[in-house]
């Protein structure tokens, strides 16, 4: 079985669990990473990055929240358009988002990375640097 081939099948068998019985694992395991977090400490500043699930994705929205109310900075993978993807040499981005904007923040940038954002969750991301390799 080649790779594309175990993607799919790992995927079928996610997807076919039950609705209830995937929310409970999602919930496990958020579980535990509130529970890595806590032993983490909130001395120093942290960023955490997390992607907002879709189809029968974990959901870590619940650790995401848990994340920014021990202050760490949430940051979710956004896309750029190509146009703005060719401008800046770079197809995406972190954002950092607010814990109350994350289910209104876009996930394909409406504007460039340099350019002026105007809504109101538009306006609390903010592209985060790239770090140097």
């Amino acid at each position: 079985m080649d790779k594309a081939e175990l993607r799919k099948a790992v995927i079928a068998r996610r997807d076919a669990l039950d609705l209830d019985v995937r929310a409970a694992k999602s919930a496990v395991i958020c579980a535990r990473l509130v529970e890595l977090l806590d032993h983490l400490g909130t001395a120093a500043p942290h960023t955490v990055a997390v992607y907002a699930a879709m189809g029968s994705e974990v959901d870590p929205a619940a650790f995401a929240a848990a994340a920014a109310k021990h202050g760490w900075r949430v940051a979710y993978p956004c896309m750029f358009s190509a146009t703005d993807a060719a401008a800046c040499g770079q197809r995406m981005c972190m954002r950092a988002v607010a814990a109350d904007d994350a289910s209104a923040a876009p996930f394909i940038a409406p504007r460039g990375p340099s350019r002026p954002q105007t809504s109101t969750a538009v306006a609390s991301l903010s592209c985060l640097p790239r770090l140097s390799t």
